[in-house]
């Protein structure tokens, strides 16, 4: 490929980040390790005209992310989390619904021997369909189990691998037996830009309540520093309404007596 084309490529590339950061004001860098094409079809469908899930060199995407930085500080640590096999999505939808669509396309999988396991892997006591045969398998991972009907039962919920522990020949060949799918692969949101200000994903696992419950705290503390700085607030106004309103209430109840 001659310097020119290279230089036309870069140009198209660089128009089309133009394009999409006027279009958009949230990009998302998410991590696509062990995510199939299907999963990113099935996402992109899913994000309609909303949002829009690319991928260059992590070089490049550094590059450009750096050119747009209207908050150096935060841009920087944006880029400093671009490594691995990664991509972004530039969206108008806000990082929960993304989230959820990303959620809603996850896979689940067989682990394949040798593999460290990303997670605790239980397996529950109960009914296996498994025959007499296999009792061997069980006794190799000290599992106690007694034949049910013809069937092997476990008899206690077993951990039987744990985190960072790699699969061996004997957990690979019980979950197979057993069909249980403990991984699971998704597109996973890593660093969201909203605004050129970094936050990380962890938020998007804060619940409602959490919120509603930060954001009563906050009001209360509020009050507590308006009152002593004798400066009211709405709400210390509004509870003091409402105080008054009961007092003359009860005033009103004493007087008919």
């Amino acid at each position: 490929m001659g310097s020119c084309d290279k230089l036309k490529i870069k140009s198209q590339q660089k128009a089309k980040f133009n394009y999409l950061f006027l279009k958009y004001n949230r990009v998302l860098l998410v991590d696509l390790t062990n995510v199939n094409s299907f999963q990113i079809q099935n996402c992109k469908k899913s994000f309609d005209k909303n949002s829009v899930l690319i991928f260059q060199k992590n070089s490049l995407i550094r590059k450009i992310l750096k050119s747009y930085a209207n908050n150096k500080q935060d841009i920087d640590l944006f880029c400093s989390f671009v490594s691995g096999n990664v991509g972004l999505i530039f969206s108008k939808l806000n990082p929960f619904e993304i989230n959820e669509i990303l959620e809603s396309n996850k896979v689940y999988a067989s682990p394949k021997l040798g593999q460290v396991s990303h997670c605790d892997v239980v397996i529950p006591a109960g009914q296996t369909e498994m025959l007499p045969d296999s009792t061997s398998l069980f006794q190799s991972l000290n599992i106690q189990t007694k034949i049910q009907k013809g069937q092997i039962e476990i008899l206690s919920p077993v951990n039987l691998l744990k985190k960072g522990q790699k699969v061996g020949n004997f957990e690979f060949l019980l979950l197979q037996k057993l069909n249980i799918k403990p991984f699971s692969y998704k597109i996973a949101i890593k660093k969201i830009l909203d605004h050129c200000m970094c936050y990380d994903a962890y938020i998007l696992d804060i619940k409602s309540e959490e919120v509603s419950k930060l954001a009563q705290t906050l009001i209360n503390n509020l009050d507590l520093i308006t009152t002593f700085i004798g400066y009211p607030s709405y709400t210390c106004i509004d509870r003091a309404a409402k105080k008054i309103s009961n007092h003359l209430f009860l005033l009103d109840k004493l007087i008919k007596l």
